[in-house]
């Protein structure tokens, strides 16, 4: 998995001049998948007359991503109980 950071570059009715430019961060395995994710978060549309898309993306950088994030130890195995608290009905009590 990897963090895809991009310019996304909105393009005019032509596709002739940008109409605004923002940045995007995007988890994904490969290139193809970040931009497709891209085109899905900012409703991109393909115009099949004149062939193009309504948004444009470059490359800034990639980062290989953490598979999994390191998780805190009071958060593994569940919900933890205070050890203050009194459990009301400990299993294998009736």
């Amino acid at each position: 998995m990897f963090r895809f950071e991009l310019t996304v570059q909105k393009l005019n009715v032509y596709g002739d001049r940008v109409d605004s430019t923002s940045a995007a961060s995007i988890l994904a395995d490969n290139l193809s998948e970040a931009v497709t994710k891209g085109r899905v978060a900012h409703s991109a549309t393909y115009d099949d007359f004149r062939k193009f898309w309504s948004h444009s993306f470059s490359l800034v950088s990639v980062t290989e991503a953490d598979p999994m994030p390191a998780t805190p130890d009071h958060l593994i195995g569940g919900r933890q109980e205070d050890p203050d608290t009194e459990i009301a009905n400990p299993a294998g009590s009736v």
